[in-house]
């Protein structure tokens, strides 16, 4: 069984991605705001990691200054300088390669 995982921002993701939005001498934003596409992690973040089907796998983890977090599946993993689906990706790499091999 594959394990798909997903990663979320939290709200506390979403508030440190407003307090990134560059602003002029003027207090105004001339630039057009990011998408959550391009949204980078940084540390003292925090992710919202959903496991489906496995709700006691799911849990909110912060990035560490040192740019990585923990899962109950992953742990130490580098999150700092990665968009969400990036990250996603990542997470879900080695459990992908473990089911090919099992299945074949």
């Amino acid at each position: 069984m594959v394990l798909r995982l997903r990663i979320f921002l939290s709200f506390a993701m979403v508030l440190a991605f407003a307090a990134a939005v560059p602003v002029t001498a003027f207090g105004q934003d001339t630039s057009p705001p990011p998408s959550r596409a391009d949204y980078v992690i940084g540390p003292g973040d925090t992710l919202q990691v959903f496991v489906w089907r496995n709700p006691e796998l799911s849990t909110s983890v912060p990035v560490r200054p040192d740019g990585k977090i923990s899962t109950p599946l992953v742990e130490d993993m580098v999150a700092i300088g990665k968009t969400p689906s990036v990250l996603a990706r990542d997470i879900v790499s080695p459990f992908d390669a473990a089911a090919a091999t099992n299945s074949s």
